[in-house]
């Protein structure tokens, strides 16, 4: 799960997959459209974005319907401090 349409359609992945994992760096990157690694713009790159921490919280709620769980692939998040509501 790397861009958010993945994110929009996780609830249809979930039932093709046995696990997800999300591409942390990449969704970031095309969900708040910063490249990280242009200089000019890379100050804006935030993965404490808020839309970040719902995205990733959204295929979190999902996951849990999968068999083998999920992955968080390259985190810069600090998913201790992400809530789910369930």
């Amino acid at each position: 799960v790397e861009t958010p349409a993945a994110v929009e359609v996780a609830d249809l992945l979930a039932r093709e997959v046995s696990f997800f994992s999300i591409g942390t760096n990449d969704l970031i990157q095309y969900a708040i459209a910063i490249d990280r690694e242009n200089q000019d713009v890379s100050y804006l790159y935030r993965p404490m974005h808020p839309a970040i921490l719902r995205m990733v919280g959204r295929v979190l709620k999902v996951a849990k319907f999968v068999e083998e769980g999920i992955d968080l692939a390259d985190v810069r998040l600090k998913v201790n401090r992400l809530e789910i509501n369930q």
